[in-house]
């Protein structure tokens, strides 16, 4: 260990410092050669050391390098390469917790470029025989979580650059647990890796510029958030969240010249992959997929995976092998432009649309579409009531025409190309076994009926950038349980999210400035509801029969409450209605009888049918005090003499 540990001066539990960068500076080896760390980056291992104890004076902790996984667990290796050498870099802090009190962080002392360092303690005193345990990299937001509960996640790793590990840092989550002090007053802080390290080198056939590397399994495998437990004698992650897929941001990689490598690291949390395989794609200028062989993934282990892509791009005169014989009859007969009774990849490249005239309705697959690369759009109705269950849309594409997939129920999954702005209306309503699409970022209209009766449908993810979602989009999608709407939109129109019964939570942007008519209407298990400052009316029947609203807030803004608004909502139990309302429909709160109050702000009685409190369970309106006579008075709410009183003090 480090001989030249500094000493505190006092042994007072008193200055914290809280301050946050981690950084580790990391050595490849092949032979242990050294690297820049703006170059390569990383961290490190740990096993428990126990001392018995006195007053600390001085910390010191060590990294260990990660282990190259051995024959039986690799997927490729070269015997030449021993592993990552992890060493400590300037700025980088740990975060220590006594098994009483909250942590506090270290940042580094001594001990740069060195797998050990030290810390002087801050000035902060170790009580004796006390345990200690110890996390990196220092979270300042842990501070607000207990030492059973340090946050932890996975996603959102991006690599700036090809073959650098600088990343990795922020995700080599490494910690100790049940360290006492020592009758020297030193801790001594061996930290073990939480997590397996994926050392990428692959082999790309074309150059261009590569955004992404995707790891895809067949279930939910993949740590994505977790809680690190450092209170007992060894450190447990606990999986928060899992997903079926990982990804690694590239960062726009460049790579020059065809069959480059590209080195890519990734962070991932023990998992047991031994069953199966996993897909891995790299995305850019050009997609590469390739099947890697499962294996059970260790912490502290190192995993390097050798990997050539193959380019299965065709030749232009190549003909294509059409699956489907009536796919190939309408194909030939409208686009084989030399006549020889084939249609050639040249051929299909040289399609720009698929429009109306052509139905592929017959058809049960079209794997083909994918060679049609300069098509734009797909035209109104082309497959609708096909007997498609997957198809993959050229890149090419930026329009999805009306009802273009509309009826086809056994499509269960679909892939939209990025560049796609356009989706029409009706586009892929009633696929009623799709279960998740994902709406790409250059999307900003999402069309009427979209997705309506798209019953399967438990996921779908609507992007900045969309403004508006049209009307019936999603009604009856009868499997989504919840939804996020972007800030960019700006209007969602009426029915758009009717009957989706197992809806239970929406967040509406600020954007919006209306809800429309019935946008929500059947919703039975919608519980709550915040409605956003900026929305200024609420339409008819926009929370119509929402049986499990229990609450629902009215903003300021708000100046007309619609015809049966929020009718039948009979698990609501109290209504205030905002200072700027002027208007409330009739039926507007009709059969909302579990209502214990109502209470209304107006200094004026908004203009009122004596059908808006039909059947609310005889509960008191509550009205300005100076104004109660007035509301006893005026037309429609002098139904309501009785029920009329004073807003309490």
């Amino acid at each position: 260990m480090v001989n030249n540990v500094n000493k505190v001066k006092g042994y007072d539990m008193k200055a914290f410092r809280f301050c946050s960068l981690m950084a580790l500076a990391i050595l490849i080896t092949a032979g242990l050669t050294a690297c820049s760390s703006d170059d390569k980056e990383f961290m490190d291992n740990e096993s428990v050391a126990s001392y018995k104890g006195d007053v600390v004076k001085g910390i010191s902790v060590s990294l260990s390098d990660f282990e190259s996984a051995g024959a039986e667990t690799r997927t490729a290796y070269s015997a030449t390469d021993g592993g990552i050498k992890v060493t400590w870099a300037s700025n980088d802090t740990i975060g220590i917790f006594p098994n009483v009190g909250g942590q506090v962080e270290f940042p580094i002392e001594a001990g740069t470029a060195s797998n050990q360092a030290t810390f002087d303690g801050g000035g902060w005193a170790l009580k004796s025989n006390s345990t200690y345990a110890a996390y990196y990299p220092y979270s300042a937001k842990n501070s607000y979580y207990t030492n059973k509960t340090i946050q932890v996640k996975y996603t959102g790793q991006k690599q700036t650059a090809n073959g650098r590990t600088s990343h990795l840092g922020k995700y080599d989550y490494q910690a100790t647990s049940g360290v006492t002090t020592n009758s020297s007053g030193y801790l001594n802080f061996q930290f073990k890796h939480l997590a397996a390290l994926m050392v990428f080198n692959l082999t790309v056939p074309k150059a261009g510029t590569y955004t992404s590397l995707t790891l895809t399994s067949t279930e939910k495998v993949f740590v994505t958030k977790a809680e690190l437990d450092i209170s007992g004698n060894e450190p447990v992650l606990k999986a928060v969240s899992k997903s079926k897929t990982v990804t690694l941001a590239l960062g726009n990689i460049a790579l020059e010249a065809d069959n480059s490598v590209l080195t890519a690291y990734m962070m991932l949390a023990p998992a047991d992959l031994s069953q199966g395989s996993l897909e891995l794609t790299i995305d850019g200028d050009r997609i590469f997929t390739t099947t890697l062989d499962g294996h059970n993934l260790e912490a502290g282990k190192q995993y390097t995976i050798e990997k050539a892509f193959v380019d299965d791009t065709p030749s232009p005169d190549e003909i294509i092998n059409f699956a489907d014989d009536n796919v190939k009859a309408i194909c030939v007969q409208n686009w084989d432009t030399n006549k020889d009774g084939e249609l050639s990849y040249e051929e299909a490249a040289a399609i720009t649309d698929i429009s109306e005239k052509f139905r592929f309705k017959s058809i049960k697959s079209f794997n083909e579409l994918q060679y049609f690369t300069g098509m734009s759009s797909i035209g109104e109705a082309v497959f609708s009531y096909c007997g498609l269950t997957s198809i993959t849309i050229p890149e090419s594409v930026t329009t999805i025409g009306d009802s273009a997939f509309s009826g086809c129920s056994s499509l269960t999954s679909i892939t939209i190309p990025k560049g796609v702005t356009t989706i029409g209306d009706s586009a892929f309503s009633g696929c009623s076994s799709l279960t998740s699409i994902t709406i790409p970022k250059g999307v900003t209209t999402i069309g009427d009926s979209a997705f309506s009766g798209c019953s399967s449908l438990t996921r779908i993810t609507i992007p900045e950038g969309v403004t508006s979602i049209g009307r019936y989009a999603f009604t009856n999608c009868v499997s989504l349980t919840s939804i996020s709407i972007p800030e960019s939109v700006l209007s969602i129109e009426g029915q758009a999210f009717s009957s989706c019964s197992n809806l239970t939570s929406i967040t509406i942007p600020k954007s919006v400035a209306s809800i429309s008519y019935e946008v929500f209407r059947d919703c039975v298990n919608l519980t709550n509801i915040t409605i956003p400052e900026g929305v200024t009316s609420i339409g008819d029947g926009a929370f119509y029969n929402c049986i499990s609203l229990t609450s629902i807030n009215i903003p300021e803004g708000v100046t007309s409450i619609g015809n049966s608004a929020i009718y039948n909502c009979k698990n609501l139990t109290s209504i205030t209605i905002p200072e700027g309302v002027t208007s409330i429909g009739d039926f507007a709160f009709g059969y909302c009888r579990s209502l214990t109050s109502i209470t209304c702000l107006a200094t004026t009685p908004p203009s009122f049918d004596a059908s808006a409190f039909y059947e609310t369970n005889s509960c008191p309106i509550y009205v300005p005090v100076a104004s109660v006579d007035v509301y006893k008075a005026v037309e429609g709410w002098s139904s309501y003499t009785s029920r009329i009183q004073a807003i309490p003090e």
